[in-house]
């Protein structure tokens, strides 16, 4: 179980959940995280109510914001593993916060992307949502150039 809340989600065009099992190498962003979005969380949530998912031990979460205005800087990040005891935490641009009770943060790190696509352009190595899928899941070997 996970349990979710957000301080405000003002401010954000996208904000959204997705389960991740798999990673697709040939796009970034969302559509690079193979897995499904949650109906319950996004802008339409209550601000400072918690919501709780049932999610299982071991399961990989990532919370994305895109911010309005756009500043890449201030978009939203928080990947994690379901794992009972935890919380997890970000500050959020609009000055309030999410928080996560049961998941357990992993840190999004630019290396991994740039040591196994040095090939890809901006668009994928700065995509933080292809930077966590590329540390995550490593390079398809049967699909690499």
């Amino acid at each position: 179980m996970v349990s979710i809340k957000i301080g405000s989600t003002a401010g954000f065009k996208y904000l959204w959940l997705k389960t991740v099992t798999g990673f697709d190498e040939s796009c970034h962003c969302a559509k690079c995280l193979i897995g499904r979005h949650s109906k319950d969380f996004g802008k339409h949530m209550k601000p400072d109510e918690f919501i709780e998912l049932p999610y299982k031990q071991g399961t990989l979460l990532y919370f994305c914001g895109v911010t309005v205005p756009y500043v890449w800087e201030a978009n939203m990040h928080l990947a994690g593993i379901v794992k009972a005891g935890a919380i997890s935490a970000t500050q959020l641009h609009n000055g309030t916060d999410l928080e996560v009770i049961g998941m357990e943060r992993v840190a999004i790190l630019p290396d991994k992307a740039l040591e196994l696509f040095p090939e890809r352009g901006k668009d994928f190595l700065t995509c933080r949502n292809f930077q966590f899928a590329a540390q995550v899941f490593g390079r398809n070997t049967a699909t690499a150039e």
